[in-house]
């Protein structure tokens, strides 16, 4: 579905950045809610919320109509950044809306999506953080049945493996 491919596309953006995808759900809204981690050296994060109802206008205020739909974020520290907020860039299109947050406070941050509609809409929430900490897998490329399967993992930043990670 139309739904799946917004899924897809997250993940297809997440493999050319580079970035971390700590988001990348589709829901149901006329009020919903997503969270997502964001880590303590991340550089930046990018919200995306995409519906495939091109009739929804993205509003910066509560929807007043069955043809308006409102994105709002919550910081971690509980507080719902206002809807004007100089803490970051929004730019909205046909059928989405992406924030952009620099040095973002590091901890759970929340997506609310609400319509004022009487069915529920569908919509996808990608969230994508850029961060010197990375994760590395090495996995093996063939298992048997049976066979013990061997995962190494290791952090690194800019300056290498960090040692001590749990």
């Amino acid at each position: 579905t139309i739904d799946d491919l917004f899924e897809i596309y997250n993940y297809i953006r997440g493999q050319v950045t580079g970035d971390g995808i700590i988001v990348n759900e589709s829901l149901m809204a006329s009020t919903s809610q997503v969270s997502g981690w964001v880590d303590g050296c991340a550089e930046s994060v990018l919200f995306t919320v995409a519906w495939h109802d091109t009739s929804l206008r993205y509003v910066p205020r509560d929807p007043k109509g069955a043809g308006e739909i409102a994105v709002r974020l919550r910081s971690p520290g509980g507080r719902w950044l206002p809807r004007s907020a100089t803490e970051f860039v929004r730019h909205a299109g046909d059928g989405y809306v992406s924030f952009t947050i620099r040095d973002p406070q590091p901890g759970l941050w929340t997506v609310e999506v609400a319509t004022d509609r009487q069915r529920h809409t569908p919509y996808t929430v990608g969230g994508f953080v850029r961060s010197p900490l990375k994760l590395q897998l090495d996995v093996p490329t063939l298992v048997g049945v049976g066979d013990v399967i061997g995962v190494k993992t290791s952090v690194r930043d800019r300056r290498g493996a960090i040692d001590g990670v749990k």
